[in-house]
């Protein structure tokens, strides 16, 4: 949960301005139940909050007063229809826009045999990829040998608030095999992280998928 958050900020070009706890990290796992876009809204909430106040660190005390603000439960979980709206849906514009340029990047540079196919043409400024001497993953989503399958997979994990694309590989005799994948390359403790994540909400061919070495060039 913490990998995941740590992401969000630095997507939002957080990072260097306030980090999530441990601790505040566990409670807000806990306290949403998994849900994404309940995450998602309790995050973005206490990040502003901690922003504009100057703190650093946003503790368990933030995430609940995040918590009070929105009223927000399992059964419960969307946001009162008030200022920080707009905040809201700009933000997510930029998460998923930051998203789908970290993955075109990776694909592109990295994975030469695969031909990303993105439905976005609009693309904002990617995160730092890890380096190419460590392992990482990716997080492979679901695959299929009919597109409209693949596209379902992808728009739903875009409602669930994790942007992704299609990478299409050719088979030979006409066959194309569709892999739909999360944006960007994780350690095993973010992927898994991750993992855990899609598989509560119900997708559950999700996996992380090791990237070796030698796959990568410079």
């Amino acid at each position: 949960m913490l990998p995941y958050l740590r992401h969000r900020l630095a997507i939002a070009n957080l990072s260097e301005e306030v980090r999530f706890t441990k601790p505040s990290a566990s409670y807000l796992y806990r306290k949403t139940s998994g849900v994404p876009r309940l995450i998602n809204r309790i995050a973005n909430l206490a990040a502003e909050q901690a922003a504009q106040l100057g703190k650093g660190r946003i503790g368990v005390r933030q995430v609940k007063q995040a918590f009070s603000k929105v009223s927000a439960t399992r059964d419960n979980w969307l946001a009162p229809k008030d200022s920080f709206a707009p905040f809201l849906r700009v933000s997510s514009l930029v998460f998923f826009l930051a998203f789908s340029a970290v993955l075109m990047l990776y694909y592109y540079n990295d994975n030469p045999e695969w031909r990303v196919s993105s439905i976005r043409e609009s693309i904002g400024k990617s995160r730092a990829q890890p380096s190419s001497s460590s392992p990482h993953f990716v997080v492979k989503a679901g695959t299929f040998l009919v597109r409209d399958q693949a596209e379902e997979l992808r728009d739903q994990l875009g409602k669930q608030g994790f942007p992704s694309a299609i990478a299409g590989k050719e088979l030979g005799d006409g066959w194309i095999l569709y892999q739909v994948r999360l944006a960007g390359r994780y350690t095993k403790e973010e992927a898994d992280n991750i993992v855990d994540i899609l598989r509560t909400i119900g997708i559950k061919s999700v996996d992380a998928i090791e990237m070796k070495t030698e796959q990568v060039h410079p």
